[in-house]
């Protein structure tokens, strides 16, 4: 039988959990094409190609997936190389797996991705959401692309100070939330240490963990 034909898709299979639901599609599913990413000098798997591809076997094994946290990262505004101002958006998307068989209890498994994204108008988000949907498929199916999307840059260089300025400007931005003492003045310090211009998601990721650290330290009263 053909992948994705009306034949193979009538055949519908119940697992005893989501993970080896997850088995069976990486077994059907094992390989995404790349194209020319237009205007670009690299190739690209795209979300369409990636749900085309996968939501076949998802829907014989009885899969969904859907997001069920977003957490902003990042929202603001970078200027590229050419000195183009662009808004600039950097999410923590939560999406959870889940297997429902047609006889029995559904179980579910949830992965974390980030989204990052840039637009001279008001879609950088959108476009964030799409980068994180494209790499939570990638990662929880294992789909080999042929290429490491991480090789090339985009053409649109972000122009941040260097990286050892952004580390000196997260480490002052930690060291004065480790001296807070209640929870709103925290909750400041972390809107204006992400709204930074020039964080890059390493650092952002920092100061969001120490501000989890300082969370429970002031609600422990320590």
């Amino acid at each position: 039988m053909e992948y994705g034909s009306s034949e193979w898709l009538a055949q519908r299979f119940d697992h005893p959990h989501v993970t080896a639901a997850i088995h069976c599609v990486m077994e059907e599913v094992e390989y995404a094409q790349t194209e020319e990413a237009k205007g670009l000098n690299y190739r690209i798997t795209t979300e369409r190609q990636l749900i085309q591809l996968l939501r076949p076997s998802m829907l014989r094994h009885r899969l969904t997936i859907r997001p069920v946290a977003v957490r902003w990262l990042r929202d603001g505004e970078m200027t590229t190389k050419n000195d183009s101002v662009m808004q600039h958006a950097v999410l923590a998307v939560t999406y959870t797996l889940t297997h429902s068989p047609e006889q029995g209890e559904p179980s579910d498994v949830s992965v974390e991705v980030v989204g990052e994204s840039a637009d001279r108008m008001d879609k950088a988000a959108a476009k964030a959401m799409t980068m994180a949907l494209k790499y939570a498929l990638r990662q929880s199916f294992l789909i080999e692309t042929g290429d490491d999307p991480d090789r090339y840059a985009s053409q649109d260089v972000v122009s941040y100070a260097n990286q050892s300025e952004q580390d000196k400007t997260a480490a002052k931005c930690i060291a004065a939330m480790n001296e807070v003492g209640d929870q709103p003045t925290l909750d400041k310090y972390l809107q204006t240490a992400t709204h930074k211009k020039g964080l890059g998601p390493r650092q952002i990721e920092k100061v969001n963990a120490a501000y989890d650290e300082n969370t429970r330290r002031i609600a422990a009263g320590e």
